[in-house]
């Protein structure tokens, strides 16, 4: 594309060069047709039969107006008011190459220059100069119309291949954002890994030291295994008896005791199990709540 940037640029500058070459002449007569007055086309339009050189100056003009290049017709065209800034803002697409060779029959003519034809009018020379102008430009722009074809083509192809870098960078932006997102995601993976290897042998360590613990206690061995396999028992059916035991604590008070067992053993227990949540088939809300002294407690204080 870099290259395709420079071949657009050096094409350019080539038709811009060849377009400057004829600008300066172009200029020169644009800024003699300014100094021109309608004093001026009058006193040319004046003439009945007029000397040869704006005869053939007139024609000239005619001829780029694509007008009969006859001095009748010429006098009904500097009759026009507009006429000097129809000159200024003549539209040079219309100089084809059929145009341009009647143009030249008249600007290959050897008086038909302005330094000549200025000796006879002054008003004849800056027309002399702007029909001189014409031709010229008219030659430098078919030799550019190929280069400025050339140069929309490979503009074109440009834009294309452009877009199509754009799009190609839009996708590789995402596919890195991608990678960028896996890599993280693989990162904090990793973190966790190790956190839980770090879990696992903090926990084995402790499994170590119970069983140590376990171990050197003797006697005291059956009665914690026993109860360990109790609180296995109950950590499995926990969900199940929180729920049990939040319902008696905030349903089950305002009710005698008979009531409270149906509600908790009948009712509230087929639902627990309906909906396979795990729970203490035997189960009491009191047994949950507190522990075995302070329920003795409560039954001594009445």
């Amino acid at each position: 594309i870099a290259r395709e940037k420079e071949v657009a640029t050096a094409i350019a500058s080539e038709a811009q060069a060849d377009l400057d070459k004829a600008m300066p002449e172009l200029d020169a007569a644009q800024e003699a047709l300014k100094t021109l007055k309608k004093a001026d086309i009058d006193e040319i339009k004046a003439y009945k039969t007029p000397p040869e050189q704006i005869q053939t100056v007139l024609g000239a003009v005619q001829t780029v107006l694509k007008k009969p290049p006859t001095w009748d017709e010429a006098k009904k065209s500097m009759g026009d008011s507009n006429f000097l800034a129809g000159l200024m803002e003549y539209n040079k697409e219309l100089l084809t190459d059929a145009l341009l060779n009647k143009i030249g029959k008249y600007t290959a003519m050897p008086k038909f220059k302005p330094e000549i034809v200025g000796q006879v009018s002054n008003a004849a020379r800056g027309l002399c100069m702007w029909c001189i102008a014409m031709h010229r430009f008219g030659l430098v722009q078919k030799e550019v119309m190929p280069k400025k074809m050339k140069l929309d083509k490979t503009r074109e192809e440009l834009a294309r291949k452009e877009k199509m870098l754009a799009a190609a960078e839009e996708e590789l932006r995402k596919t890195t954002e991608k990678v960028e997102a896996l890599e993280k995601q693989t990162e904090e993976k990793l973190a966790e890994k190790q956190k839980l290897q770090e879990d696992a042998e903090a926990t084995e360590n402790k499994l170590k030291r119970a069983e140590e613990i376990v171990g050197g206690l003797g006697g005291e061995k059956d009665r914690w295994s026993e109860s360990i396999k109790k609180y296995e028992a109950a950590i499995l059916n926990l969900t199940g008896d929180s729920l049990l035991a939040s319902a008696f604590v905030s349903y089950a008070g305002p009710f005698n005791s008979e009531y409270r067992q149906d509600l908790v053993n009948v009712t509230w227990m087929k639902e627990v199990r309906k909906l396979q949540i795990p729970v203490t088939r035997s189960f009491t809300a009191n047994e949950f709540l507190a522990e075995p002294t302070e329920i003795r407690d409560w039954q001594l204080q009445g």
